[in-house]
């Protein structure tokens, strides 16, 4: 499913409600940025800072090894990561890019 739309930040936990465990992946700045827009949860957050790498993979799937989708929110890296992470874990994966991407990956 795909929802591009104003203020749809605001809406993820209608539309995760059939989630039990979502977990957030994110960026220091992008989870700012989330917050003051609006968006909040009591969801679990995992902050990131670097690149994408295995390790990095590594230790988001450790961290979120019960959960049942995880959100990725920020720019290209923590996406990369959150997809990763997901896919690894077998699990869904929902995608808030804080910022346009140039591919239709994001």
């Amino acid at each position: 499913r795909y929802i591009c739309k104003e203020g749809i930040a605001k809406e993820l936990p209608g539309v995760l409600e059939t989630f039990r465990k979502p977990v957030i992946v994110t960026g220091i700045k992008s989870y700012q940025a989330f917050s003051d827009y609006g968006g909040s949860s009591s969801w679990d957050v995992i902050q990131h800072k670097g690149y994408c790498s295995r390790e990095a993979v590594r230790k988001v799937c450790g961290q979120a090894e019960d959960a049942d989708v995880i959100i990725g929110i920020g720019g290209g890296t923590i996406l990369d990561l959150a997809k990763a992470a997901a896919d690894r874990l077998d699990i869904e994966a929902v995608m808030l890019p804080s910022i346009a991407g140039r591919c239709a990956a994001s």
